[in-house]
């Protein structure tokens, strides 16, 4: 009998945690579904030179390194536009470049954006640029979430040639203004050791964790097969571009103004459109007709970045036993 009833609560229990995980990636796609989604990488130079991104060893080829101020004004004007169709804005500050590096464009952005138009403001940052005096800065109350990449405890001078103390205490002093809206993002290179890991989740616990700071681990992206790297697509494969999240859902405008494929496009060879020259709503357009029929592009062939990743794929990937459960 109580073999019975423990069965019983055992499916109970299966059932209810299956619809809810259905139910939350529902939730998730009518979210992102509902919004108009951009990566604005104001900056394509970059202060760190990590081994596994292009800027080390290539760099990021953009007509311009900077966006210009009449770029942003003309982001905006289309921006406020495009969201008289109902649809939130989301804008993240991000891209191949450091966006702190220009700290000045962000405010203007800032200051020059009605706060009807963009309903989401979010910053990926090494963090080093991430000072006090910064994050008090009042328009930082717009941002509803600012991510720092951070890999490598005691070889994380080696990786970013950035100083980790300055990191560090940026991002303690950060912590106590930003709160639950920061987070830290830690690159799952499996040839960092587990005990540098371990290093920097102790760190973050006494310093960090007490003020909300969240702190996941990220996928090692291969940049488009730009870095591929062993084991690059084991656990999860090649991204399949008939169900790229990315492409369908986020809209990357690069510093010198071309909406690009995503920001893997490190050489600007996918240009879906110019923002100088055309609204961004039509370029949109352009992006849904250009999926429905094309297979992708070069770099889609070596894509395992699995951010806004479809129900289809996820399904198919839990099937497998290949989904991380580091993925968002």
């Amino acid at each position: 009998m109580y073999v019975i009833i423990i069965l019983l609560i055992l499916l109970l229990v299966y059932i209810v945690g299956k619809y809810i995980g259905e139910r939350a990636i529902k939730v998730k796609k009518q979210f992102i579904e509902g919004m108009h989604l951009f990566d604005i990488e104001l900056v394509a130079p970059c202060n760190a030179q990590c081994y596994f991104c292009p800027q080390a060893w290539d760099g990021v080829k953009r007509d311009k390194p900077v966006q210009t101020k009449e770029l942003i004004l003309k982001i905006i004007k289309d921006l406020t536009d495009l969201s008289k169709d109902g649809k939130h804005i989301g804008v993240s500050f991000v891209g191949m470049g450091e966006p702190l590096l220009k700290k000045d464009l962000m405010l203007y952005f800032l200051e020059n954006t009605p706060k009807d138009v963009v309903n989401s403001f979010g910053l990926v940052t090494n963090g080093y640029r991430l000072t006090e005096e910064f994050v008090n800065n009042p328009l930082m109350e717009r941002f509803k979430w600012v991510q720092v990449s951070m890999t490598g405890w005691d070889s994380y001078e080696s990786i970013y040639k950035l100083n980790p103390d300055k990191v560090r205490k940026n991002l303690i002093k950060s912590s106590k203004i930003l709160g639950k809206r920061l987070r830290i993002a830690w690159v799952d290179d499996k040839r960092i050791p587990k005990h540098e890991l371990d290093s920097a989740r102790k760190w973050y616990k006494k310093y960090l964790k007490p003020y909300g700071v969240k702190f996941n681990t990220t996928r090692l992206h291969t940049r488009g097969g730009h870095y591929e790297y062993p084991g690059a697509f084991d656990d999860m494969g090649v991204r399949n571009f008939r169900n790229c999240g990315i492409f369908k859902n986020l809209n990357f405008i690069s510093s010198c103004g071309h909406i690009l494929s995503c920001c893997h496009d490190v050489e600007s060879k996918n240009k879906i459109g110019n923002v100088y020259t055309e609204s961004i709503s039509s370029i949109l357009k352009n992006k849904k007709e250009y999926q429905k029929h094309h297979s992708g592009f070069e770099i889609c062939k070596k894509c395992n970045d699995f951010s806004f990743v479809t129900e289809i794929e996820k399904n198919e990937l839990i099937k497998k036993g290949k989904w991380p459960k580091w993925s968002f």
